[in-house]
């Protein structure tokens, strides 16, 4: 099964306890996927995450699990963890990435250890 296939089986990544369902469109890109905000719905759901997120009493919680960075690095931090979730294999967020939406790359350590 190729990873384009394994991420278009479901786009969505569930974010229950701050919006519900974001859906992604996946696009590969040099070597990267590329997650893009399905719609202008979807794009204002991730607002209200990092909103939530950006809350001093989420910020505490997440300060205890090694995050509470701001709304968007938590919220790239868990995404990051909904991809892996997904994939079963390490990402990593590629934070030098200026396009539209959100980049990552396959951990190859980890995925050599598959192998």
């Amino acid at each position: 099964m190729k990873l384009k296939d394994l991420l278009k089986e479901s786009s969505g990544f569930e974010f229950p306890h701050w919006s519900g369902n974001v859906k992604f469109t996946p696009i590969p890109k040099n070597g990267k996927i590329i997650l893009l905000p399905a719609s202008m719905k979807d794009v204002d759901n991730i607002d209200v995450i990092k909103q939530k997120i950006g809350g001093k009493a989420t910020q505490y919680r997440f300060a205890q699990s090694g995050m509470g960075k701001g709304g968007e690095a938590d919220f790239l931090e868990l995404l990051k963890q909904q991809l892996e979730k997904k994939l079963k294999l390490k990402v990593i967020i590629d934070k030098g990435y200026s396009g539209a939406g959100y980049a990552f790359e396959i951990d190859m350590d980890d995925l050599l250890k598959k192998l």
